[in-house]
């Protein structure tokens, strides 16, 4: 591959190498990378979930073994966890079929094996498991029955919150994400329109570097999700710009029914916003036809895109903010923006607070509260939304 100008951070050694990296190309490594230490590139990658990546890259640009070793070793451990969450795959999508269970696998293994260009580039911890809210509590006791152990256990703040999912782990150790909803916390889904039985109706089946099929979205729900995925997550890290860069590039994306259907589900302003990073990176190597994702109109887009022009992209250790805040906060409109984003920064700093008074905390979901009532009531939402629209 030839390397091509990236001329916005060359005096940034160290963004330049992790760019690089995310993009999959080779050739000589930047020559002011030997003024960056090696803990701060391992810091910078970790960071953004590209430490496969830049193992890759350091490999081809010939570095110095010390750096060699530290990132082989990153390689081998995501190539570890993705083949084990090819074994819990394997076996849990064949019990939810056999139960007549219409599941979805997303990100993790399918971004690995169909989407980024080599499956050890795209790290991932976990595995994310969809099916439609009239199936999952059926679901979940397939899981249960199939080894999986119930991580989210605390029943009347799950019936309190009504997020979208339920966290598990598999038998052979591998996080589980249960969906009935790409929009997790109950606020998003009264905010977008997303309609998740159209998104399994589209749904298309792929291939995985282990030879098994999987059912997952098709080329352009798949950008979708993984577009808002990283703009509810503030779109801070390469690893997300890269998810959309390459689901961007899949031979059935298609960028007029990108658009379209980023429209009809309101999350058009999220997903702009996200394409404008992936755009900042990607130069000539990005798909031209995301220019047809033009920012919306509207005072706070254009707020977002004016701050996103003094923002630091990719941030680096020590540096200032990404801008990530505004991103997260982006809603259909101008006032349901302001106000998610103000509670966001107000929930970062009170967490923040008391992480700095009491040390790390539990997450309350993860408490042992085993009430059979608000487990029934939550299970009625999520089946009396089935019926409904998103």
């Amino acid at each position: 591959m030839t390397v091509i100008a990236l001329p916005v951070i060359t005096e940034r050694p160290l963004a330049r190498l992790l760019i690089e990296s995310t993009l999959d190309i080779d050739g000589p490594l930047p020559s002011d990378l030997l003024d960056v230490s090696l803990a701060d590139t391992l810091t910078a990658a970790s960071d953004h979930r590209i430490a496969p990546a830049v193992s890759r890259r350091l490999r081809a640009g010939a570095t110095t073994p010390d750096w060699e070793q530290a990132f082989s070793a990153e390689r081998h451990q995501q190539l570890f966890r993705h083949m084990r969450t090819h074994a819990e795959l394997a076996a849990l999508g064949a019990s939810l079929s056999e139960a007549g269970i219409e599941w979805l696998v997303a990100k993790g293994p399918v971004a690995a094996d169909v989407i980024w260009p080599h499956p050890d580039m795209r790290e991932y911890h976990d595995l994310d498991l969809f099916v439609g809210a009239g199936d999952f509590e059926r679901a979940l006791g397939v899981l249960l029955d199939d080894g999986c152990t119930l991580v989210d256990r605390n029943w009347p703040e799950l019936a309190r919150t009504m997020r979208a999912e339920i966290a598990l782990v598999g038998p052979y150790g591998t996080p589980i994400d249960l969906h009935w909803h790409m929009a997790v916390p109950r606020g998003l889904r009264r905010s977008f329109r997303i309609d998740m039985a159209e998104m399994f109706s589209r749904s298309r089946t792929v291939t995985l570097g282990n030879g098994r099929e999987v059912p997952t979205f098709d080329e352009v729900d798949t950008a979708l999700h993984l577009g808002f995925h990283s703009a509810q997550a503030g779109a801070s890290k390469l690893m997300w710009a890269g998810d959309l860069h390459y689901a961007s590039l899949s031979p059935g994306f298609d960028a007029g029914e990108f658009v379209e259907r980023a429209r009809r589900a309101r999350i058009d302003q999220p997903i702009a916003a996200v394409v404008n990073r992936v755009r900042s990176i990607t130069g000539e190597r990005g798909n031209p036809e995301l220019r047809r994702v033009t920012t919306p109109s509207g005072p706070w887009s254009r707020a977002v895109m004016a701050m996103e022009r003094r923002a630091t992209f990719p941030s680096l250790p020590r540096e200032g903010h990404s801008g990530s805040i505004p991103i997260a906060g982006m809603r259909p409109t101008g006032i349901g923006s302001m106000a998610a984003t103000a509670r966001a920064a107000m929930e970062i700093r009170t967490l923040e607070r008391r992480v700095r008074r009491l040390g790390p905390q539990d997450r309350t979901l993860h408490h042992d509260v085993p009430d059979a009532a608000a487990r029934r009531a939550y299970f009625r939402i999520v089946e009396h939304s089935a019926g409904e629209r998103s």
